[in-house]
């Protein structure tokens, strides 16, 4: 029923059956380190692969536009020098604002009348001034806000616009 277990020592059978569950032993924990490692890695890269995506996913549906009150530049401002280092001429379709970078296409569409314009933004506004962009005249007009001065607009990120090929 019982087994009797020896209490004795054979120092050449014990010895190299200890050594060799001992052996086993570490070999088998290097293995599930190596296994635990491979796991962790594993882990690690598909929940940072399903991160990526889901914030990619966000970003899809994170909108590109952002909704405000639109100025014109006055005409103070008519041969003065621009953030981008150009002179600023009120007769091209270009606008200030500092929630855009410098160089960034955008729509700006007026929301009292659905009139559009694409701008360049090709300057800076005052950090005190709350509004979301100061349009060229030129755009001003094609909008439709120059009498009112200002105008609520949408303003939405595009691509540079193609411009057609001269023959």
């Amino acid at each position: 029923m019982c087994e009797r277990v020896s209490l004795e020592w054979n120092t050449t059978t014990d010895f190299h059956s200890w050594y060799e569950n001992i052996y086993y032993i570490t070999e088998g924990m290097v293995q599930i380190r190596v296994l635990g490692l491979i796991c962790g890695f594993l882990f690690s890269f598909i929940g940072s692969c399903q991160a990526q995506e889901a914030s990619s996913k966000n970003a899809e549906k994170k909108p590109l536009y952002k909704q405000g009150i639109a100025s014109y530049y006055a005409d103070k401002f008519q041969g003065r020098r621009m953030a981008n280092g150009k002179i600023y001429d009120h007769n091209k379709l270009t606008a200030a604002s500092n929630q855009f970078s410098l160089g960034t296409w955008v729509e700006v569409r007026n929301l009292a009348n659905k009139k559009s314009v694409i701008v360049q933004i090709t300057d800076r506004m005052h950090p005190k001034n709350k509004r979301l962009i100061d349009l060229s005249r030129s755009a001003a007009q094609k909008l439709g806000f120059i009498k009112r001065g200002i105008t609520k607009v949408r303003v939405e990120i595009v691509r540079k616009p193609v411009s057609p090929r001269k023959p």
